[in-house]
This record gives structure tokens, sequence and C-alpha cells, in this order.
């Protein structure tokens, strides 16, 4: 009877460390579950019109094709007029900063089409490549799938698979989507697919972004992996405010 009493006692102090450590480790989500999101705003530091709520997980913005070497000084743009916009405020507008080799930007695009489905939100995903090369070049496909109307179609295929620059992939992957291959490589060299990617850079630089993912929305920063809970939740507050002024 005395070793049952033990062995009961130490089974259930072994329950009990493993339970604190299960819940050491899952802390975020159990108060989440219990009490919703913690939304803490700060000042968003590179603009006093925005505020931000932390993230994690951020992967920096370093250009990794031109590391040592001068680089132009970055122009700045009007966020006024670049960023999407809904002076109404019947419609939350997000904005998504991203780059298809980036850790956590596939979770976070993820939720942020499911919640677009929605009434009352619009999504606007940019291709940000920090990654160097291959990032670039997969910047250029999306840019090239859109001017075939073809670039969620694009966006989704790429959420689910690795992108890969050579002409073999690129021709495969055109006609999977039913374009034109010889135009889709083609407008992945334009001027126009240039533009676009230092449109976007500039647009970054502008607000201060420090790498992807990068969602903005309404007139709050997140930087970094955030869960779909919180993104709704922050959502639910900019339905309460006024859009950035401008």
């Amino acid at each position: 009877m005395a070793w049952g009493a033990a062995m009961t006692s130490k089974i259930l102090f072994v329950l009990v460390c493993l339970a604190a450590v299960l819940g050491f480790q899952n802390r975020d989500f159990i108060r989440q579950s219990l009490f919703g999101p913690d939304l803490t705003f700060v000042a968003w530091p590179a603009d006093d019109r925005f505020r931000m709520i932390e993230g994690a997980g951020l992967s920096a913005a370093v250009d990794l094709l031109t590391v040592g070497v001068d680089r132009p000084e970055p122009v700045a743009v009007d966020v006024c007029t670049t960023l999407p916009r809904d002076p109404s405020g019947e419609t939350v507008q997000i904005s998504a900063f991203h780059d298809y080799y980036c850790p956590n930007c596939r979770e976070v695009l993820l939720a942020l089409e499911d919640i677009a489905e929605a009434d009352g939100v619009a999504l606007t995903v940019f291709d940000w490549p920090i990654f160097g090369l291959a990032s670039e070049q997969a910047a250029r496909a999306a840019h090239a799938a859109g001017l075939q109307d073809a670039r969620p179609a694009f966006q989704s295929r790429m959420l689910g698979t690795t992108f890969l620059p050579t002409e073999r992939y690129l021709n495969d992957l055109s006609q999977s989507l039913g374009l034109d291959p010889a135009q889709f490589r083609s407008d992945m060299r334009a001027p126009s697919a240039d533009a676009e990617i230092a449109a976007t850079r500039a647009l970054a630089n502008t607000l201060g972004l420090r790498g992807t993912p990068s969602v903005i929305i309404g007139g709050t920063v997140i930087e970094g992996a955030v869960t779909e809970a919180k993104l709704r939740a922050v959502i639910a507050a900019e339905r309460n405010v006024s859009p950035p002024g401008c």
C-alpha cells in the first residue's frame, strides 16, 4: 500500500511538472484562448500617422545582390497616394509586404487570404524581394503573371511550392497557369517589372518597414509572424478608427 501511494505521488508530480512545462511553452496560445489577443498599440517610429503592434520572426530586408556595393539614395514616395486607402472608412485596407522565400510569409498570407473573403476587407499584396536573385525573379514572375490576369493564381501556386528561376520551370509554370510562355518570360524582363519592384522598395523604405512579412491594416503596422486571431482583432479595432490622415 505504501509503495502504491508513493508511486501515485511520483506520477502526479511528473504530470504536474509536465503540465507546467507545456503551459509555459504555450502560454501565449492559452492566454489568447482565454482572454483574446493582446493588442498593445505603440507609436510607429517612422510615421506618426501610424501605430504598431509587435510581431515575431521578421526577416530583415537586406539586398543580397548589392551588399558592399554603393547604392543610390532610396527614393521617398507619397504614402497617401501609393498605399491603398479608403477615405470613407467603410473598407479596412490591408497591405501585405512579402517575399516568396520568406520563412513566415506563407502562413501570414494564407491567413490574410481567408480574412479577405469577408465583406469590408480589401487585401493588396506587394512583392518585396529581399533575399537576392531568386526572390527578385519570383517578383518579376508575379508581375508577368499579372499582365496576363493570372497574378492571384500565380500567388496561390507559389504559396504551395518553391519558385525556380530556370527556363524549363518558367515554361512549365506558365503553361500550367494557362499563360503564353514566351510572353511570360518577356514580361519578366520588361521595364514595367523593374518599375514595380523599385516602387515597392521605395514604398517599404518610406514606411520604415524592416523586413518581411510586414502587414499594414488600416493605420496599424505589424512586422513579422502574427496569428490569424491577432490579425482579425486588429481588423476589428481598425473598424472603429479613421484611416491615417493625409
